[in-house]
């Protein structure tokens, strides 16, 4: 009998730890615009945006940080603005990065199909701690370029990010 009141002790304890049930909903944001200004040169170049995070445009009228119990990114697709400029990209590393949050790499593709003008990146199996960054007034998003060749003006890239959030019932 004594053991049954230490396994129900128990359970209740993981439930409590657990912070309760939570619902899970997929967001898409618009698309960002990355930018690498340049000149650009063969080999390694960035392109970033900084994007101001508004959880009532990306969740709904009334969320906040406190809300989001847990975050995984669920697609990555990068379309270039200028359709030939995909081409001169080799490879990409996605990340973010924010004021206090540690740089986190969540996707990539190496090597690009050719003549793609739209891809999807792989996205990086681990995640852990993106609702950090859904707490900052804005992320920055850091796109790694691995060049062919030279380029003279800006490449820009679009960037549509899908997100599966955990959000805590209210």
């Amino acid at each position: 009998m004594k053991k049954r009141h230490i396994l129900y002790a128990l359970l209740l304890l993981v439930a409590a730890a657990c912070g309760g049930p939570t619902e899970s909903v997929e967001r898409q944001t618009e698309n960002l615009v990355l930018t690498a200004e340049g000149p650009l040169y063969d080999g390694s170049n960035t392109a970033t945006y900084t994007w101001p995070v508004d959880l009532n445009a990306l969740l709904g009228e009334g969320y906040t940080a406190a809300d989001i119990a847990k975050v995984r990114i669920t697609g990555i697709r990068i379309t270039a603005v200028n359709p030939d400029n995909l081409s001169l990209v080799n490879d990409i590393t996605f990340q973010l990065a924010g004021s206090g949050v540690a740089m986190q790499k969540v996707g990539f593709l190496n090597p690009l199909p050719a003549d793609a003008n739209s891809i999807e990146l792989v996205v990086a199996d681990e995640q852990e701690g993106l609702e950090a960054f859904f707490g900052l007034n804005e992320i920055t998003l850091v796109s790694d370029l691995n060049l062919t060749q030279e380029f003279e003006g800006n490449l820009e890239l679009n960037a549509q990010i899908t997100f599966n959030f955990d959000l805590k019932s209210k």
